[in-house]
C-alpha cells in the first residue's frame, strides 16, 4: 500500500479542526440566542416587503407552492406603485421606533438585574469562536494540497504487522 503524503494529513487534521471549531460556533451561537430569548429580548421588526407579504398572503391562491406564491409576492412588491410601497415602510419605520424603544427599556432592565455581564460574556464566546473558524478556514485554504499530488479517495489508516 502506497504511504500518504504528509502534506495530505495535515490538511486533513485542519479540516477536521476546522469542523469542529465550527460546530463549537454554532453552539455558541444557540447558548447566546437561547440565553436572550429566555431574558425576552425583544426582535427586531420585520422589513417593510415582508408586512406586505404578510398583507397579500391570505389573498393568494391556497393551490400554489411555496416557492409560486413567494415569486409572485415578489413580483407583486416589484409592480407595487410608490403609495403603497411608503405605506408599508410608514408601518415598518413605526415598528423600529417601537423595537427601539423597547430594546432601551430592556437593555436598562438587564443593567438593573446584573445581567449585562453575562450578556457581553456570551456575546464574546461567540466572537472568539467566529474568529477561530475564519482563521481555521483561512488555514485550511492555505494547506490545500498541490495540484501536482494526487488525492486518493479515501484515506485509510494503515495498522502495524507484528
Amino acid at each position: 500500500m502506497a504511504k500518504v503524503p504528509k502534506e495530505l494529513i495535515e490538511n486533513a487534521k485542519a479540516v477536521k479542526k476546522t469542523k469542529k471549531n465550527e460546530k463549537q460556533n454554532t453552539q455558541e451561537k444557540k447558548k447566546l440566542k437561547d440565553l436572550l430569548a429566555s431574558l425576552n429580548k425583544p426582535k427586531r421588526p420585520i422589513s417593510p416587503y415582508l408586512l406586505f407579504c404578510q398583507d397579500i398572503k391570505p389573498r393568494l391562491s391556497t393551490d400554489l407552492s411555496g416557492t409560486d406564491r413567494a415569486r409572485k409576492m415578489g413580483v407583486e412588491w416589484n409592480q407595487a406603485d410608490t403609495k403603497t410601497k411608503e405605506l408599508f415602510e410608514k408601518k415598518s419605520e413605526e415598528l423600529v421606533l417601537k423595537y427601539e424603544k423597547e430594546l432601551e427599556s430592556w437593555n436598562r432592565k438587564m443593567h438593573e438585574e446584573g445581567r449585562n455581564e453575562e450578556i457581553a460574556m456570551a456575546q464574546s464566546k461567540v466572537a472568539k469562536m467566529r474568529k477561530t473558524a475564519d482563521e481555521g478556514k483561512n488555514a485550511e485554504i492555505a494547506k490545500a494540497p498541490s495540484k501536482d499530488i494526487k488525492t486518493p479517495v479515501k484515506v485509510v489508516k494503515m495498522r502495524k504487522s507484528v
